[in-house]
């Protein structure tokens, strides 16, 4: 497995030219539709990650490397026997291939209102994040508590958005459909499939799925 990330703000315009030259017409045509520069931007840095990790994974020319997309807008490698995955936020894109179904998932850290969990969680997870099947509201806990509850939910929708483009469903599949659970450094999910989720780069959260 081979994953990358980078900020649009390292990318130069001519770069940005460089590489949207080697793009398909199909992935052209989707970026030229966003009207955010930023936006256009990502969607190009996430595609370029995409073609890197699969040339170093199987040592093709990353020119050469084709990035489709099926029905659901899954990326899918054609011709090469590799999976990958693209995310992006804030000012970062992240990608990853391997050659087992994988997910990726990046959040810029920032509050989420505490309610979210109601759609994101299972009533295990609640449990395990506020002790009860009760969720508080913003208003009645310390800031201190509120930023640290903020921060768990953030990372569990990382991790399940990461499980579910590894599935191939992205968040159709449903949020609340697949229960995590962590245990000291370990993330315990679904059986067959491995975790892993970092703080990295500063500020964001970036999660990974890997079939076993």
């Amino acid at each position: 497995m081979i994953k990358k990330c980078i900020s649009i703000n390292s990318v130069k315009r001519d770069e940005y030219c460089r590489i949207y030259g080697i793009l398909s017409e199909s992935s052209r045509c989707a970026i030229d539709r966003k009207k955010n520069p930023d936006d256009r931007m990502l969607s190009l840095c996430g595609e370029l990650l995409a073609r890197r990790c699969v040339s170093e994974l199987s040592g093709a020319d990353e020119t050469k490397v084709m990035i489709v997309k099926d029905d659901l807008g899954k990326p899918l490698v054609k011709d090469i026997p590799l999976y990958v995955s693209i995310s992006h936020s804030g000012e970062y894109a992240a990608a990853v291939a391997s050659p087992s179904p994988v997910g990726i998932d990046i959040e810029k850290i920032r509050p989420v209102r505490l309610g979210m969990a109601a759609m994101i969680c299972t009533e295990d997870e609640r449990e395990d994040i506020f002790g009860s099947l009760n969720i508080p509201s913003d208003e009645d806990i310390e800031e201190t508590e509120r930023e640290t509850l903020s921060l768990k939910l953030l990372r569990l929708w990382t991790l399940k958005e990461a499980y579910l483009k590894a599935i191939g469903t992205g968040l159709a599949g449903g949020l609340r459909s697949v229960s995590f659970k962590t245990v000291g450094s370990d993330i315990i999910g679904p059986v067959g499939y491995t975790f892993s989720s970092e703080m990295s780069p500063a500020g964001y959260i970036t999660s990974v799925c890997i079939k076993e």
